[in-house]
C-alpha cells in the first residue's frame, strides 16, 4: 500500500540522517527527501480517510461495533506520524461519538478532551465538535458545572459564529435549569432529514401536539418504549407526521429495515454520525435514551417522558 511504502522510505531517511550530521550536502538531500516522504504519507492518509468515509457513511452501513474497529483501526495506523492530522481527529471524533451512543461517559470525555487540546486553534471546527461532545459527556455523567465549562469556552472562542449561538442555547438550559420546564418555549429545532432523504421543518407538521421520542434500536426498552408511544399517538387519531423519532443510530439501512417491518408511519430522523451531537439533541439537552418530549402547536413543552398511557389524559381525550 502507498502508506506502507511511505512509511518504509521515512524510516530510511531518518537512519540516513542520522549517519550525516558533519555533511551538509548529503544532509540537506536528505531533507528534501523527508519532505517528499512527508508529502507522500500526507497523501495516503488523506486517501485512507476517504476510503473509510465511505464504508462508514454509504449504505448499507456497518454495525456500530464494526465501524468502531474500522476507525480504531485507522486511528492505529496514523496516530504515531500524525496525531494532529485532520483525519486521525476526526477518526477520533466519530469514535467519541460511538462512545456517547453506547452511554459510556467516561471514554466520550477523555476522547473528546483529547481531540479539543490537539485540535488547537489550527482545526477549529472539529475544536468545536469536540468541546460540545465534552459538554455532552458531562451531561452523561451528571456534571452539569463542567458542562458548563464547555459551552463556556465555546461561547468565549467562537463569539458571532454558528457554534456560539448553539453553545449560548445549551447553556440557557444548564443556567436556569430549564431542561424540564413546562409551558416553556423550546428553542427553535433543525429536525433534519428522515429515512426519505427528505428534509423536515416547521412546515412539514399537521396542526396540533408534537412528540418528539429519543430512541435507539441498541436498546430494547428504547425500542418498547418508542411502540407505545406510536401505538398512544395512533389511538388518539393524532397525525402520524407530529410523531417525531429521533434515532441517536446513523445505520440508515437497519433504521428503514425496522420501519418496514413494523410498518412505520411516523416519521424517523437518524443522526447521520452525529449521534448525540445533533444539533437538537443539544439543544434540547438530551443525553439518554428514551425520552420523550411532548409540546403544543406553539413549541411550549406540555409535559416531559410522560408514559404512553397517560397522553390521552393530558391532551384531554
Amino acid at each position: 500500500m502507498n502508506h506502507q511504502k511511505a512509511r518504509s522510505r521515512l524510516t530510511v531517511a531518518w537512519s540516513v540522517l542520522a549517519l550525516c550530521m558533519a555533511n551538509a550536502t548529503l544532509c540537506a538531500q536528505v531533507g528534501e527527501t523527508a519532505k517528499t516522504v512527508r508529502l507522500d504519507l500526507d497523501v495516503a492518509r488523506a486517501h485512507a480517510f476517504d476510503q473509510l468515509v465511505e464504508q462508514l457513511d454509504h449504505p448499507p452501513l456497518p454495525p456500530i461495533a464494526q465501524r468502531n474497529k474500522l476507525l480504531l483501526d485507522f486511528v492505529e495506523l496514523f496516530v504515531e506520524d500524525a496525531p494532529k492530522s485532520k483525519e486521525v481527529l476526526s477518526a477520533r471524533l466519530r469514535l467519541g461519538s460511538i462512545s456517547l451512543q453506547r452511554l459510556d461517559a467516561m471514554k466520550a470525555e477523555e476522547t473528546f478532551s483529547s481531540i479539543a487540546e490537539l485540535a488547537g486553534t489550527e482545526l477549529r471546527d472539529l475544536r468545536a465538535k469536540a468541546l460540545f461532545g465534552l459538554h455532552q459527556a458531562h451531561l452523561l455523567a451528571a456534571d452539569r458545572e463542567s458542562a458548563r465549562k464547555a459551552l463556556s469556552t465555546i461561547v468565549s472562542e467562537y463569539d458571532g459564529q454558528p457554534a456560539a449561538k448553539t453553545a449560548e442555547v445549551a447553556m440557557a438550559h444548564l443556567e436556569d435549569d430549564a431542561k424540564v420546564e413546562l409551558g416553556r418555549r423550546l428553542p427553535e429545532l433543525v429536525y433534519g432529514r428522515d429515512l426519505d432523504d427528505r428534509e423536515i421543518t416547521d412546515e412539514t407538521f399537521a396542526e396540533g401536539p408534537r412528540l418528539l421520542v429519543f430512541w435507539t434500536i441498541a436498546h430494547a426498552p428504547s425500542q418498547a418504549r418508542r411502540e407505545a408511544y406510536a401505538r398512544a399517538w395512533q389511538r388518539l387519531s393524532l397525525s402520524p407526521k407530529n410523531l417525531v423519532a429521533y434515532a441517536v443510530d446513523d445505520d440508515t439501512a437497519m433504521l428503514r429495515r425496522i420501519a418496514s417491518e413494523k410498518g412505520f408511519t411516523f416519521t424517523v430522523l437518524p443522526a447521520l454520525g452525529d449521534g448525540y451531537l445533533h444539533p437538537d439533541w443539544l439543544r434540547l439537552s438530551i443525553t439518554a435514551v428514551p425520552t420523550a418530549l411532548l409540546i403544543d402547536r406553539d413549541g411550549r413543552l406540555l409535559a416531559n417522558d410522560l408514559p404512553p398511557d397517560r397522553l390521552a389524559r393530558l391532551l384531554g381525550n
